[in-house]
Formats: C-alpha cells, sequence, structure tokens
C-alpha cells in the first residue's frame, strides 16, 4: 500500500477515543479518497490493521467524514472498509469489546429514511452487517436494527435485502424470518425465481402476518 495511503487511514486510528463526530477533510485527504478505495483490497486494509498494534479504527469517524465524498463505484467498497474498521474497534484485545452501536445509541436517530446517510448505513447493514451471523442467528442483527425503525416498514427492508444481498442469502433469509410466523402451509420459493420474485412470493404466502413484523417487538435470538 502506497505511504500516502497509509498515512491518511492512520489518521481514523485511535487508542482510547470512540467519538464519531465527523471532521472536514483537507483538500488532499479529499483527492486521496476515492483512489484509495479503488486501490487499496479488502486484504490490504486487514494486513495494515495487523501493523498498528493496539490502534483502533474509529468506523463512525471515518463513515461520517468521508460518505459524502464517495463517488458511487466506490460505495461498496467504502463501506466493506467501514465495517472492517468497526470489527477493528469492537476487537476485544484492544478495546473493551463492544459493537460500534449495539446497546450503545441509534446512528440513525433523527435520520430521515431517504436521506443518503440512511440509505447508504442501511445498505451497509444488509451487505455487512449479517454475514457475521450462522444460519440459524441470521435474524439477530434486526434487533439493533430493524427494531430500531430504521425502514419504513417490513416490504420497505425486503426491498433493499433483495437489491443488495444474493438470492442464496436472500433463501435463507427468507426461510429463518418465516419461522417467526405461525402458519401451516409450507413456503415455497423456487430457485429459479430472481431476488424480487422471491420476496413477493414470500409476502404473498404471509399475507396479513406479515404486518407482525411492524406491529409487534420479536424475539429476533429465537429462530426455531
Amino acid at each position: 500500500m502506497k505511504k500516502e495511503f497509509e498515512d491518511f487511514l492512520f489518521n481514523f486510528t485511535t487508542d482510547d477515543d470512540l467519538d464519531g463526530s465527523p471532521r472536514e477533510l483537507s483538500d488532499r485527504e479529499a483527492e486521496l479518497l476515492n483512489p484509495l478505495l479503488t486501490n487499496v483490497s479488502e486484504q490490504d486494509l486487514l494486513d495494515y490493521i495487523s501493523t498498528i498494534g493496539e490502534r483502533f479504527f474509529n468506523g463512525f469517524f471515518f463513515f461520517n467524514s468521508c460518505f459524502d465524498k464517495i463517488d458511487l463505484t466506490n460505495k461498496e467498497k467504502f463501506l466493506q472498509f467501514t465495517w472492517i474498521m468497526f470489527a477493528d474497534q469492537a476487537d476485544d484485545t484492544k478495546t473493551e469489546g463492544y459493537h460500534a452501536w449495539m446497546g450503545q445509541f441509534d446512528p440513525l436517530c433523527g435520520e430521515e429514511a431517504d436521506h443518503k446517510y440512511a440509505k447508504w448505513f442501511r445498505e451497509g447493514i444488509i451487505r455487512f452487517e449479517f454475514e457475521k451471523y450462522e444460519e440459524q442467528h441470521i435474524l439477530v442483527p434486526l434487533e439493533y436494527t430493524f427494531q430500531y425503525l430504521w425502514w419504513k416498514n417490513i416490504e420497505h427492508f425486503l426491498d433493499e435485502l433483495c437489491e443488495f444481498q444474493t438470492k442464496d442469502f436472500i433463501l435463507i433469509f427468507l426461510k429463518q424470518l418465516g419461522k417467526k410466523l405461525d402458519k401451516d402451509k409450507q413456503l415455497s420459493m423456487p430457485s429459479e425465481m430472481n431476488n424480487f420474485q422471491i420476496s413477493e412470493a414470500f409476502q404473498t404466502w404471509a399475507g396479513d402476518d406479515l404486518k407482525q413484523f411492524d406491529e409487534e417487538e420479536m424475539d429476533w435470538h429465537n429462530c426455531e
């Protein structure tokens, strides 16, 4: 990795500060940001993390300072890097091991659902937060995301799930979500369907019971 990229990244590390308030990037930092995302790989970032000792990345500091300067072509890489940084700050060999926001604060409090900040953060959730969980626990992140009303309703969530996740993931996710509904009829979602057809089939199968996800507090830990 170029020394200039390493120096840029170092500015978003700390040894004790979890304040995620944004700062204004310098002109040179703004110039470097998108080339960094284009040229630095996930493994490059992980390798860099291994060199900074007890320092750790502050994911919200990075996200909040940079999100409005990202080219759309680099959006997914930017979100991936943010979630790698969240994982680094939750490393219990460096910090107390707390999740970046769960049980601490609501990072989208006061944000309109259609605002760029909220939309990009939700995309990061769908792409990178759920993948940390095994199939039987795949719904757990809904407790500290969907339960906070970050989506307008369950249909809104499912639309974004279909937009940002793979078909294999969606089939697994909806299988577990369906277990939350007391239905006698088996759920059928042929694999030849596309993502949105699968979601439509699920919503048709769920019928009015789908409203339970908007109206009731669910135990997202129990997928039996």
